[in-house]
């Protein structure tokens, strides 16, 4: 059954932005159904005296507000917010929802039985407050009174007191209705671990769940979490929250850290509900917390890319050599100071030809990484690396129509060298850098730095 009042509420937030109350303010309709074993006359003067009880008593604030309903009144509501459905949905009523009634989608009935007992020469009276979403009475109470005879009232003669007494054991309705559902009003968020690496999974605990009085919230309620940088794993997705009911009172939230290669403070906040039919999720009402815990990477990975195309002359062969590859690193930001390590091998190919000849080179540079990130956090930081390339000895082959001859290439014996370069701490910069002096070589030499978790998600 869908609350119409939160139909309209939900209509409204589609169509805007929604700003979420700083207090948690709920409506809940109600409404009188017809009093069964009694005549419609009967009834309708029961209800007249019930309800005027109630709604002359009635004194409802936040954080539930009661707005009753009269027959008449809940027929022309459901027929309004019928026409405001289908213009903001294009959908029709729902058939199975109109044949429930005037009163199918009241957040509470008031249900009652009149009996009268002829020997006794008694009449009375049996209400109830009923939760139709959740088959639930709240409260019930009983009254009775004497007929009164060769009256022209017999059966409200002295009636009236009786009823009107036994309303008010039902009053003040805002707050039997509220002690009943006990909405959500604050809890405790405690994450498993702080600080947190990046792209770590981890349990968000959320406990003590209870209602302004410090009562445990009803099982049913439901509460919206949403989380700033990082992901929420689990619950019902809804707009940017992670839904969940409140169970026992401890709800586990599985959270996952973005991917970051900075310090980062994440902010898990927590909203209540008004909504209360378990076949809708509802929208989220006012925050009832908030927790802040960091996110602070240990290690950050990255790699330093050669990518370069030279010529250089060999014998009467001109070659084209590409040096293409890539060193890995890791930056220990966990230690002080913070320390890089990395080392790889990168591939030296070439060719050229002369006359009907070909010649292919083939090559390898290893290279050690060291170094440091220097600078302090939320401020400009360089990487400061220390390289040591080896330079391997090359083969080449010279194929001609008649003959392969296979010799030593350009570099013939291993060559090392050390030297120092910076890079700002930022995705993708490209620097120069100088090979080993090398006669008759010609071309760019560059060095990119990646570090993937600095990219822009």
């Amino acid at each position: 059954m869908i609350c119409r009042c939160l139909a309209l509420l939900l209509i409204l937030l589609v169509a805007s932005q929604s700003v979420f109350a700083r207090e948690t303010c709920c409506v809940r309709t109600v409404g009188t159904l017809p009093i069964s074993g009694a005549d419609s006359a009967t009834s309708n003067a029961i209800i007249g005296i019930w309800d005027g009880a109630l709604m002359n008593a009635a004194e409802t604030d936040c954080p539930l507000v009661v707005d009753f309903i009269s027959l008449e009144g809940a027929g022309e509501l459901n027929r309004y917010i019928d026409r405001m459905i289908e213009a903001a949905t294009g959908e029709k009523p729902d058939p199975a929802r109109r044949d429930q009634g005037a009163f199918g989608y009241l957040d509470y009935q008031f249900t009652g039985s009149f009996t009268y007992n002829a020997a006794a020469g008694q009449y009375s009276l049996a209400m109830r407050l009923f939760d139709p979403d959740h088959n639930a009475t709240v409260k019930e109470g009983s009254t009775s009174w004497a007929e009164a005879k060769d009256d022209p009232d017999p059966v409200l003669r002295f009636g009236r007191q009786a009823i009107a007494q036994l309303a008010m054991s039902f009053s003040p309705l805002d707050e039997l209705i509220y002690e009943y559902e006990r909405i959500p009003d604050s809890c405790d968020v405690e994450p498993e671990k702080d600080p947190v690496e990046p792209e770590e999974e981890i349990s968000l605990k959320i406990s003590d769940i209870v209602d302004q009085n410090g009562r445990p919230s009803k099982g049913w309620q439901r509460i919206f979490v949403a989380v700033e940088k990082g992901e929420i794993l689990n619950g019902i997705p809804r707009e940017g929250f992670r839904v969940f009911e409140v169970g026992d009172g401890a709800v586990e939230v599985k959270y996952k850290a973005l991917d970051t290669c900075r310090s980062e403070k994440e902010k898990i906040t927590v909203y209540n509900s008004c909504n209360k039919e378990s076949d809708y999720i509802g929208v989220p009402e006012a925050q009832i917390a908030e927790h802040e815990f960091d996110i602070e990477p240990k290690k950050i990975q990255g790699e330093i890319e050669y990518n370069n195309k030279v010529k250089l002359r060999l014998q009467d062969f001109v070659l084209s050599v590409v040096i293409k590859g890539s060193i890995p690193f890791t930056i220990h930001i966990d230690e002080k100071p913070s320390r890089i390590e990395g080392d790889g091998t990168i591939p030296l190919k070439g060719n050229g030809s002369a006359d009907e000849c070909s010649i292919d080179v083939n090559g390898s540079m290893s290279a050690e990484l060291t170094g440091k990130l220097k600078g302090k956090r939320g401020e400009e930081q360089k990487l400061i690396f220390r390289i040591k390339q080896i330079w391997h000895p090359q083969r080449s082959i010279i194929t001609c129509p008649d003959d392969k001859i296979q010799f030593p290439g350009p570099l013939a014996t291993q060559m090392e060298e050390k030297w120092k370069i910076e890079f700002p701490f930022e995705d993708g910069h490209r620097v120069e850098w100088h090979p080993p002096p090398i006669p008759g070589v010609r071309g760019e030499f560059y060095l990119v730095l990646h570090i993937p978790c600095l990219r822009e998600k």
